[in-house]
């Protein structure tokens, strides 16, 4: 990741990883909203997003909160 601050125009790919299985209907939304694509493990789902900027990280986080998922890790890195 960059070490200068993401502006808030700013596009990153963002990976979050959250506890347990995500419902198809939060998967659905998100991928409609932010074509984000999940991958699931044991205990733990992987959600990735390319090209997002902030205020869609924070809403697929608030989507995953609501949801009852815990937000395990993030990461951000430049959209190329």
């Amino acid at each position: 990741m960059s070490s200068r601050p993401a502006g808030p125009g700013s596009r990153h790919r963002c990976e979050l990883t959250v506890t347990g299985p995500v419902a198809g209907a939060v998967l659905e939304t998100m991928q409609s909203r932010f074509d984000a694509m999940a991958t699931r493990h044991p205990g733990r789902t992987v959600v990735v997003a390319r090209s997002v900027d902030q205020a869609a990280v924070r809403a697929l986080m608030v989507m995953l909160w609501d949801s009852g998922h815990e937000v395990q890790a993030m990461s951000l890195t430049n959209d190329s």
